[in-house]
């Protein structure tokens, strides 16, 4: 799935161990797709930023410091598409642990120890996340969200003045 079909369809994208290719890719769609890709979770983000027309290390910046982190920022990408990052597996060496899944794809929660997120597309995903860590997780994205409304969509009680402009026609 190329980033412009996951910006309109996916819900998620995390890394994982595919016998006789290694470490890969795989995309989690809307109505139920799985798709593997020969790509880091690093680079895929790195793609889909892109694609969006932002700069991944001013993401990560910027709405890091309106949560007081600088890694595991969860990044609202567009209004009300915000990607949270949730750890997946345990890494052998230097694999990335982490991948990443839309919020608003997230339909409930399940577990006690190790949660299981059930997304649309009938999606089960295990992450090792406490209740209380993706609690945590979740209301950092919330905060990053609303700090994305205040940087760009114009509040309701900015208003022009009742002046009258000429034009010629």
């Amino acid at each position: 799935m190329n980033v412009i079909d996951f910006f309109h369809q996916g819900v998620a994208f995390l890394p994982h161990n595919e016998e006789g290719l290694g470490d890969v890719l795989v995309t989690y769609g809307n109505h139920g797709e799985r798709e593997i890709e020969k790509v880091t979770v690093r680079g895929y983000l790195q793609q889909l930023t892109r694609f969006l027309g932002k700069d991944l290390i001013t993401l990560r910046q910027c709405y890091g410091q309106a949560i007081a982190k600088k890694q595991m920022v969860p990044l609202p990408l567009a209004p009300h598409w915000t990607l949270i990052p949730v750890y997946v597996r345990k890494p052998i060496g230097k694999q990335q642990a982490h991948g990443w899944i839309v919020k608003q794809a997230i339909e409930r929660i399940e577990g006690e120890r190790s949660m299981v997120l059930h997304l649309r597309g009938n999606h089960q995903i295990l992450v090792y996340h406490t209740y209380a860590d993706l609690r945590r997780i979740l209301r950092e994205a919330q905060l990053v969200e609303l700090h994305y409304q205040l940087l760009h969509q114009t509040p309701d009680w900015v208003k022009e003045s009742k002046e009258y402009y000429l034009y010629k026609i």
